[in-house]
């Protein structure tokens, strides 16, 4: 039977700075948007694991009734008299700080190229880094775990609308993107 104690915190900040300039094109009302955008987060996740055992001195103790909850059999009185011990069983991984941060620039144009179609294209630069450091707070000589990845990224964008009636759209699109792995997914907690 184990016992897991833990606390995480995990911070986020971001801003963006988006700026649009219209233009005609062929006397038709379009957009050229640019960007930039910066997001961080840190996390900080801390665990122990206590472990009861019906074990001691090496021979297991008689009538302990094991279908009981938990809480009913690992009372003071039951540690106390010998029919418990408690054993700190925290894995050298069940804790670990970690950050990422993502700085990106970005530009669009939005404009029709006839009265039946329009285009939408752009891309996205991303430079993205994400760290993990696991060391356990009470494992001794544990040399923990450092995880550096670091990111460049292009994410074009297309899509081509055309507009056959009023009453229908065709669209055509491509694009590029990333899904980057969450913080605590990085890290070799385990349950």
């Amino acid at each position: 039977m184990t016992r897991l104690y833990g606390d995480s915190n995990e911070r986020g900040k971001g801003a963006k700075l988006n700026w649009t300039l219209p233009f005609e094109w062929r006397s038709r009302a379009s957009n050229f948007k640019v960007g930039a955008a910066y997001d961080s987060k840190d996390r900080e996740s801390n665990y122990r694991r206590f472990g009861f055992t019906t074990r001691f001195a090496g021979q297991e103790i008689q009538n302990v009734d094991l279908t009981r909850p938990a809480e009913e059999q690992t009372t003071d009185e039951n540690i106390e008299k010998g029919r418990w011990t408690v054993e700190e069983t925290t894995r050298p991984n069940d804790s670990y700080t970690a950050d990422q941060t993502v700085k990106a620039i970005y530009g669009m144009v939005d404009m029709p190229l006839l009265s039946w179609a329009r285009l939408v294209a752009g891309g996205r630069y991303e430079d993205s880094k994400q760290r993990v450091d696991a060391q356990s707070l009470v494992a001794v000589n544990d040399p923990g775990l450092r995880l550096d990845k670091h990111f460049q990224d292009f994410l074009p964008a297309v899509n081509l609308t055309f507009t056959p009636t009023e009453l229908m759209n065709v669209r055509a699109a491509y694009s590029k993107t990333v899904n980057r792995p969450e913080l605590r997914e990085l890290s070799p907690f385990g349950m």
